[in-house]
């Protein structure tokens, strides 16, 4: 299935005293990109989080964004660390007498952070850990899941336009066969006035005519096309989840030969269809980049 490049995806896991919320958003890129914002704790899984996210995902640029906070809001007297209080006024009653000077302090003044409990960092990772992937895996689910409706919508509109350019290529087809004989025909006219003061006799003639014409043939440049149109069809309709490098290629060569035709051609009408083509090509290719 067609995945679009850019997409959101959310996943929420917790426990009895944590929640984790994992954000990704996801955009155009031509490789991989990825920008983690979460704490320093976090950094040991941070291959993980990588190769759990490229299991079905494969281009776009990736910001992933990681929160945890406690569910249950501990007493801060519990959290105290008496040590470093008691040390702490010590300092300062050992201050106050060295200086003659008395030192005012607050029960307040110890909530701050540097005088709790420090906390044991490798058992709070664990956990931590399992809920981090939970939600990073949920996150991911979802994140594919928009990936995939949006590149449904986007393989419609594709194919919308690639009928239209088939449209104008039939078009261009239909009147190859008149376009030769009004070639042939002019060029006829031309070449019978310098006939006479020349002197080329008919069978020179029609040597100038076969050259010129195979010159201004533009049946390769069709059969081309009709190839290529046929392969991005089948690319577009196709179960593949990473088609948009080879559907850049498909647009590249049918721009080339789209654009051999329109300077081959001398015909007005096929001219205005050849316009018409391009314009649908770019039209494709602005949705194209899009695709994963």
């Amino acid at each position: 299935m067609l995945q679009s490049m850019t997409g959101f995806g959310k996943g929420e896991s917790q426990n009895n005293e944590l929640r984790v919320v994992v954000e990704i958003k996801s955009v155009n890129n031509r490789f991989k990109d990825f920008r983690f914002k979460m704490s320093s704790l976090l950094n040991a899984l941070e291959s993980e989080l990588k190769n759990t996210l490229l299991e079905n995902i494969h281009r776009g640029s990736f910001e992933i964004s990681i929160n945890y906070k406690r569910l249950k809001v501990e007493d801060a007297s519990f959290r105290m660390d008496e040590e470093k209080i008691k040390s702490f006024v010590e300092q300062l009653n050992g201050f106050a007498s060295l200086n003659g000077q008395a030192v005012e302090y607050k029960a307040t003044d110890f909530l701050r952070t540097e005088f709790q409990q420090d906390i044991d960092q490798e058992e709070f990772s664990k956990e931590l850990y399992p809920l981090v992937l939970d939600a990073f895996r949920e996150s991911v689910k979802n994140l594919l899941d928009v990936r995939q409706s949006e590149g449904e919508k986007i393989k419609s509109t594709l194919l919308d336009y690639v009928s239209k350019y088939s449209n104008e290529f039939k078009q261009v087809t239909a009147l190859k066969e008149n376009y030769r004989e009004d070639v042939e025909q002019r060029l006829r006219e031309k070449l019978k006035g310098f006939k006479e003061e020349i002197k080329i006799d008919d069978q020179r003639l029609l040597q100038e005519v076969i050259y010129y014409l195979e010159k201004l043939d533009i049946n390769e440049e069709i059969d081309r096309i009709n190839y290529h149109l046929s392969s991005l069809q089948e690319l577009l309709n196709s179960k593949k989840t990473e088609v948009g490098r080879k559907v850049d290629f498909l647009l590249q060569e049918l721009n080339r030969e789209t654009n051999t035709i329109g300077s081959k051609s001398g015909v007005k009408e096929i001219s205005n269809h050849v316009v018409n083509m391009k314009s649908f090509l770019e039209k494709i290719r602005e949705q194209g980049l899009n695709l994963q």
